[in-house]
């Protein structure tokens, strides 16, 4: 890069900071998410939260069922 027409150049900076144009304008702008979206995030949420606890709910219950029919015959839960 060269200077045309001219011997020197006499120069101020006087502000390099955050508020700068070119730093304001590089801000990645917020994502948009529609009603439906968020509802249906918070649906798939919900939806694997009780899914968590009903297979914890149905383990205690399979273990507890089964402790208490250890001894029946016809359920065959011995493996000796």
């Amino acid at each position: 890069m060269s200077l045309r027409n001219t011997e020197y150049v006499i120069g101020v900076v006087v502000y390099t900071g955050h508020e700068t144009k070119i730093q304001m304008n590089t801000t990645k702008s917020d994502y948009k998410v529609s009603k439906m979206m968020r509802l249906t995030n918070l649906a798939i949420v919900y939806i694997f939260v009780m899914q968590v606890i009903f297979s914890c709910a149905g383990a205690v219950y399979c273990a507890y069922w089964q402790d208490d029919n250890y001894e029946n015959p016809y359920l065959a839960l011995h493996l000796s």
